[in-house]
């Protein structure tokens, strides 16, 4: 059975950690609005956008007509990640002000990063869909930056476009002085998350499937 695999995102940082996974995929976007209710936890905010990116991609594909004949299966992966601090999340900046606002607030200080991931698989002859979805919680501590560290940082124009205005894969990682957890996670898709996920959905990584371990368990 031909299988189809796509990312549900454009994110240089989700591709890289796919393609160091050994994943041939696409990537088809899902827009969608992720405004969520202040009031939601993070945790479930994360985990709900991710599925509903992944459900939004899914219908995409399927609609478009652009897939091979030879595909009979599709496994789509969606994420979600956001920072949270103090158990309010926190987005991208806006501006320039806002992001050395954002960084003033994590200076020194521990916050969470939390990644909802969602695979689904769809048999394509036989109109059957599983779907699989966690969440994946890393602890990171800022060092105590200098002002002038901060605004130098941000000039890089780097936290622009980042969740709690920083990137841990780029010069960000010089205001980090630890990580519990993840490290993957913070960057945007946690990896150990994403293997076990897409072995569920059938997969076979790093030469391992979910079948290959029960046989395992069985002898």
């Amino acid at each position: 059975m031909s299988t189809q695999i796509i990312l549900a995102s454009t994110s240089p940082r989700r591709k890289e950690i796919m393609r160091n996974m050994g994943l041939d995929f696409l990537t088809v976007p899902a827009d969608i609005d992720e405004t969520l209710p202040d009031d939601m936890p993070a945790d479930t905010g994360v985990l709900q956008l991710a599925i509903e990116k992944a459900r939004t991609t899914l219908d995409i594909v399927k609609n478009n007509g652009t897939l091979d004949s030879s595909v009979k299966k599709l496994v789509i992966i969606g994420a979600d990640t956001t920072v949270v601090l103090d158990g309010r999340m926190v987005g991208k900046p806006d501006d320039r002000a806002h992001a050395i606002e954002i960084l003033q607030k994590l200076n020194g200080q521990p916050h969470d990063v939390f990644t909802g991931v969602c695979v689904i698989a769809c048999d394509l002859e036989n109109n059957k869909i599983d779907e699989f979805s966690d969440l994946s919680k890393s602890r990171v501590y800022f060092r105590q930056l200098t002002q002038t560290e901060i605004e130098s940082y941000v000039d890089s124009k780097e936290p622009m476009d980042k969740a709690g205005a920083y990137a841990l894969q780029g010069i960000g990682s010089a205001l980090v002085e630890r990580i519990d957890g993840c490290f993957t996670n913070v960057i945007g898709l946690s990896a150990p998350l994403a293997v076990s996920l897409l072995r569920k959905a059938g997969l076979s990584i790093l030469g391992e499937s979910n079948e290959k371990q029960n046989d395992k368990a069985r002898v």
